[in-house]
């Protein structure tokens, strides 16, 4: 609840998102992330596009941290 004693929807500890959270899906950092597509989007088949979405890729072997 915020100081009005409403919800605020969400939990007193934080966002539920938040790196570390227990459950939470590892999130790729974002600027490696958008590096590496936009390195790999003009060879990518176009029936695996969908592996460059963030909830499936996978840094390639030669990516940078």
């Amino acid at each position: 609840m915020d100081v009005r004693g409403q919800r605020t929807g969400r939990p007193a500890s934080g966002h539920r998102d938040e790196p570390g959270a227990v459950g939470a899906p590892e999130r790729p950092r974002p600027w490696a992330y958008l590096r590496d597509v936009l390195q790999r989007l003009p060879t990518q088949r176009a029936s695996q596009i969908e592996d460059l979405l963030p909830h499936r890729w996978q840094p390639a072997c030669d990516a940078a941290p």
